[in-house]
């Protein structure tokens, strides 16, 4: 039972170590169950006075690791070769096309497809991500930018009269 209990307590630590490597949260979960496994195991098979020290020995040994892994491990040359060191720049990519962007509040444009709520718009003959602020928009209706949000371009559907059937080249009795 001994073997067993240090083969689980060394595979426990294997896994946690994997769990750097190969991320995802599955390895480093599974660790810490057959670590936790082991030492209740200790506990069932040595009592409570070699079992608690089995635990404070994997605690202490847990702590380490994670002490070595948070400051030491970048300061080696594996580890600036696995942790990113360099800072990574928020904001637009493009700032020409942010300010593209902003200068659409205003401008007018036909639905390209369904936005319900969200869709393609064409603006001044360019196609555009657009969004409503929640209502349904059909395909080749017209639309007003009503504010852009970041990345997100908010529409409301142009107010539409309704025709005179005579106009459309109909009679009022005719039907639709």
């Amino acid at each position: 039972m001994t073997g067993l209990i240090i083969a689980l307590l060394v595979g426990g630590f294997l896994l946690v170590l994997l769990e750097a490597v190969v991320p995802g949260g599955v390895l480093g979960i599974l660790g810490g169950l057959v670590l936790a496994f082991a030492v209740v195991l200790s506990f069932h098979e040595y009592g409570t006075a070699k079992g608690g020290w089995i635990f404070a020995g994997t605690a202490a040994a847990v702590f380490v690791v994670l002490y070595v892994g948070l400051r030491i491990l970048p300061q080696t040359r594996m580890g600036r070769k696995m942790l990113l060191s360099q800072k990574v720049e928020g904001g637009p990519r493009d700032p020409a096309l942010e300010q593209a962007r902003h200068r659409l509040t205003g401008r007018e444009g036909t639905v390209v497809t369904d936005l319900r709520p969200s869709g393609k718009g064409l603006i001044d003959g360019k196609r555009w991500d657009v969004v409503t602020d929640g209502s349904y928009i059909a395909k080749g209706a017209s639309f007003r930018v009503v504010r852009v949000e970041g990345p997100r371009i908010v529409v409301s559907q142009v107010a539409v009269l309704p025709s005179r059937p005579e106009a459309e080249g109909r009679q009022p009795w005719d039907s639709a």
